[in-house]
């Protein structure tokens, strides 16, 4: 249970990174409750990064039903907003509880609290390089920063930026992967979406009032590609892509997460 839950977590911290890079709060580690009887079974911690997790097990009498009705009820009672079904943010932290369905009639019902502190942008840059270093498992996109490149308790989690397309990295990636005995499992169609662009308003606003510009719009585009080798390694490929009339804003993210079979204890 906890090596699959991890993974899930794993990814989930990855994700908030990405969606929350540009969020910076400090704040102390909120309260999670518990319900009533509750007993605790096992703890462990693992480190993403800057990011630390804590994952607390337990037991109760209630079952799954009352368990996802009391943690709906009481996080948002103490502040917590609920992104999907057991997973809740608050200031700059992650809750995920999961419960496992009773194996039988009168056994207890087992569930599981994990808790992880995003890491803000400061944290993210501050091993930022613009020459990225080498991988042994991986090739380097050239052309690109690295943003952070971290030790997982799966494996290595990495991020990049590039002025390049995303078709660019994408056939670079499918080409060079081979090289390192990779073969492609999976290749999601690159899809792209148009919508307003917050920071283009904002430079237009600071323009002389009689200028005429048109409403100004970001065009993002996404890629994803699956790696996997015969002993079961696996490394997922994401690509981000943001296109406007801001040329800040005209980037590609690159997120890497290698999977190298790692036990986690």
């Amino acid at each position: 249970m906890f090596r699959n839950l991890s993974r899930i977590i794993l990814c989930t911290i990855l994700f908030f990174i990405c969606v929350s890079f540009n969020r910076l709060i400090f704040s102390a580690e909120p309260d999670i409750p518990l319900p009533e009887g509750a007993l605790k079974t096992m703890e462990k911690s693992m480190d993403v990064g800057p990011s630390k997790s804590t994952i607390q097990f337990y037991e109760t009498s209630l079952n799954n039903n009352k368990i996802a009705s009391f943690y709906r009820k009481e996080m948002l009672r103490l502040g917590w907003r609920e992104q999907r079904t057991g997973f809740f943010l608050k200031d700059n932290y992650l809750a995920v509880i999961v419960s496992n369905p009773r194996k039988s009639k009168g056994e207890k019902t087992q569930f599981s609290i994990t808790i992880s502190r995003i890491p803000g942008k400061e944290e993210i840059l501050a091993g930022r390089k613009d020459t990225p270093d080498k991988l042994s498992f991986m090739p380097v996109y050239p052309k690109s920063a690295q943003v952070f490149l971290w030790d997982m308790p799966t494996g290595v989690s990495a991020s990049y930026e590039t002025d390049s397309s995303i078709k660019e990295l994408v056939f670079f990636y499918k080409s060079g992967m081979l090289n390192y005995g990779w073969s492609l499992d999976k290749e999601a169609p690159i899809t792209t979406e148009t919508a307003d662009c917050p920071e283009c308003q904002k430079a237009k606003q600071n323009l002389p009032k009689d200028s005429s510009l048109p409403d100004m719009k970001v065009t993002s585009s996404r890629g994803n590609l699956l790696f996997s080798r015969q002993n079961g390694e696996r490394c997922t490929i994401k690509l981000y892509q943001n296109i406007s009339d801001i040329q800040e804003v005209n980037k590609t993210t690159i997120l890497v997460t290698y999977n190298a079979n790692k036990k986690i204890n």
